[in-house]
């Protein structure tokens, strides 16, 4: 027990610097991948929320009159990772309900 103890503090030490440098550019890779898939949308408006903030990050789509608008608060950047590494809003949403908040 104390060599795999030993083992896996070594290559936690070794890989915790690269995952941490590895993790800003990764985030923004699949934030901006989602967000241009958001710049397509024909039918309603996505107004995105980020942080807990007040105002709107973002805002994709048309206010035409009797389409539906969409909220979506993203609380932790993990969501952004999940979202792409899923490819489903809702199944990545059910896993991580504590990253992202939506008005029902």
């Amino acid at each position: 027990m104390a060599i795999y103890s030993s083992v896996t503090g070594a290559v936690s030490s070794l890989l915790s610097p690269v995952t941490s440098q590895a993790w800003g550019p990764l985030v923004t890779l699949c934030k901006n991948g989602t967000l241009s898939q958001f710049q397509n949308l024909k039918h309603g408006k996505l107004v995105l929320f980020e942080g807990g903030s007040s105002k709107a990050t973002a805002a994709f789509g048309s206010d035409k009159e009797g389409l539906p608008i969409a909220f979506l608060n993203v609380l932790d950047e993990k969501f952004w990772v999940r979202l792409a590494l899923f490819a489903d809003m809702v199944r990545s949403g059910i896993l991580v309900r504590s990253e992202r908040t939506r008005a029902d």
